[in-house]
This record gives structure tokens, sequence and C-alpha cells, in this order.
């Protein structure tokens, strides 16, 4: 299982289609492993995707003002709308998905794709699986003790 945010969601998807994009590049030697992930993945996500759509859309149906039509259409929030319009599209972000019966992705089978810049791989986050790039470690908290003169140290694990 995959949990991420919506906002998690929206962040990833073009790195997503990109990396979709060069699983079928005959430039780069994937893997069917990781072909196969990708696509279920995608199918899982697809339908997440719509929902999202609808209900931005929603949301700017309620809030704001339609210019123009067909794909040329936009929405203008008027100032008067724009704190209902960031409470409800703040609210959607913060929404989690749960998608079932997906895996993430592991460091092996995304080493042999070339040409991705930082900013995917950030975006690409949710889908990796961590412990496979390293052991999660609670980080130590640095602190000053002013009842033990001129000491700094290290307290017990802090969770952030």
């Amino acid at each position: 299982m995959i949990k991420l945010k919506v906002s998690e969601l929206l962040n990833a998807e073009n790195a997503l289609l990109k990396l979709k994009s060069k699983t079928l590049s005959p430039d780069d030697s994937v893997s069917f492993s990781l072909s196969y992930k990708l696509s279920k993945l995608l199918d899982k996500l697809n339908p997440e995707l719509i929902d999202v759509y609808k209900q931005r859309t929603k949301i700017l149906e309620k809030f704001g003002q339609k210019e123009g039509e067909g794909e040329e259409a936009k929405f203008i929030i008027p100032p008067e709308q724009q704190n209902n319009f960031n409470k409800y599209w703040s609210l959607l972000m913060d929404m989690d998905i749960e998608l079932f019966n997906v895996f993430k992705f592991n460091w092996e089978e995304l080493s042999p794709i070339t040409n991705i810049s930082l900013s995917e791989i950030y975006q690409l986050k949710p889908f990796i699986a961590e412990e496979d790039f390293e052991e999660q470690q609670e980080r130590q908290k640095i602190e000053i003790n002013f009842e033990d003169e001129d000491k700094i140290e290290y307290t017990e694990n802090d969770k952030e």
C-alpha cells in the first residue's frame, strides 16, 4: 500500500508520465518489473486523478468566474472569494489517498533511467522505497543544558 496526500499526487503526476515515456523508450534498458509496476501504479492513479480534477473544477466553479470557452477557458478567483477558495483547495490538497496492491519502486529498478532531474526524483519520492536507500534513524537533538555550565549535548532521540 502507498499512502500519500493529494498534493503529492499532483506534484508527481508529470514525473510519473515522464517515467512512463522513458520505460517505452528504446534508449533506456528498463526491466519488465519496473514497466509492470509503473503500469499498475498508473492504472491505480488514474481514477484518483479524475476525482481530484472533478473536485478542483467544482471548487473553481463555486468560487471563480469562468472566462472563455473550451480549452481556452480559465477561472478567475475574485478577491472576495479568495479565502473560501484557498480553504477548500487546502482541504482537497491535504486529503490522504491510499493505493492498495501497488508497490514502491526500489533504487535498482530505477537506476537504468537516465536523464531524470533532481526535481523529478523529489516528486517521485512517495513512490520510492526509502529503506532500500538508507535505514531510517531517529535524529538526536542538540540541546544546551544551563544547569551544567558550558555544556552542549545530544539528548535522547527526538522524533520530528
